[in-house]
């Protein structure tokens, strides 16, 4: 995870932010990420996948809006495709 301080691009995209926790970040951690990166969009991933991971969009949609960070989300179907 990106720390402060440390070497940082000048701009980010798209993001694909891990929110599963267990094995990743969970959302608030995710969102901290996302606070500190700061892309133009964040796409959550590695969630939901088996009983393990109960994390949500949802949740992580919150923890975004804690920080004035939710019109970056965008929350995609398995096999969607976007563009940006």
């Amino acid at each position: 995870m990106y720390k402060p301080g440390c070497v940082r691009p000048d701009h980010i995209d798209v993001m694909l932010a891990c929110i599963g926790d267990h094995f990743t970040m969970e959302p608030a951690h995710a969102a901290l990420a996302v606070q500190w990166v700061r892309p133009t969009h964040v796409i959550p991933m590695h969630y939901g996948t088996f009983a393990l991971l109960t994390e949500t969009p949802a949740e992580f949609r919150s923890e975004l809006a804690r920080r004035g960070l939710a019109d970056r989300l965008t929350v995609m179907k398995p096999g969607e495709d976007r563009s940006f």
